[in-house]
């Protein structure tokens, strides 16, 4: 992982730590903000899974601790954006009811996401579910500076992020920042 990397990482510690209701990222238009949305919310689709790229000690897969009935992140890939620790609730089929997920049957200390996937039955039209300290949500705005009187291209994005449960019933956080 590099220095962007470990610093999302620590940003969205800090973030789930502290409880903030609002956080902002920046970066550049090309980074994987998908993956970071996810990782934010707590969701894996399926369909954005890679193959992993092969390294000297860099895991190729997402794998999971067996506790009890549950199943943990306990090591990451870059082909899987998921928190490490994170207790996996369930999956959701095209944004369906969650269908929780047990560890029950299964031997050993950890299991791979092949092997989940093979024994639920779960493909690219799934999405895992994982639990979250806060349950945030999270949109993009792109901005090029020369947009703004600036007279160079800066081709930013911005990811708003925040707590759905601070605010009110009916306050559209999303479409405030998209107006703004």
């Amino acid at each position: 992982m590099g220095t962007s990397g470990e610093t999302f990482i620590g940003f969205v510690n800090l973030l789930f730590e502290q409880r903030y209701p609002v956080g902002l990222l920046e970066n550049l238009k090309g980074a994987e903000w998908e993956k970071m949305a996810h990782y934010i919310e707590g969701v894996l689709p399926l369909s954005s899974v890679g193959d992993g790229k092969p390294g000297a000690g860099k895991p190729r897969e997402l794998r999971f601790a067996v506790d009890g009935d549950a199943f943990v992140v306990c090591e990451v890939s870059e082909a899987a954006a998921a928190r490490l620790g994170a207790r996996l609730l369930g999956y959701t089929a095209g944004g369906g009811k969650l269908v929780p997920i047990s560890s029950s049957g299964f031997k050993g200390a950890a299991v791979g996401l092949g092997s989940l996937k093979q024994r639920f039955g779960l493909g690219e039209a799934h999405t895992l579910v994982f639990e979250t300290p806060l349950t945030y949500r999270t949109t993009l705005a792109y901005l090029d500076a020369k947009e703004w009187g600036v007279p160079q291209t800066r081709q930013r994005k911005y990811m708003l992020i925040w707590d759905a449960d601070h605010f009110g019933a009916g306050v559209d956080a999303e479409g405030l920042w998209h107006r703004l």
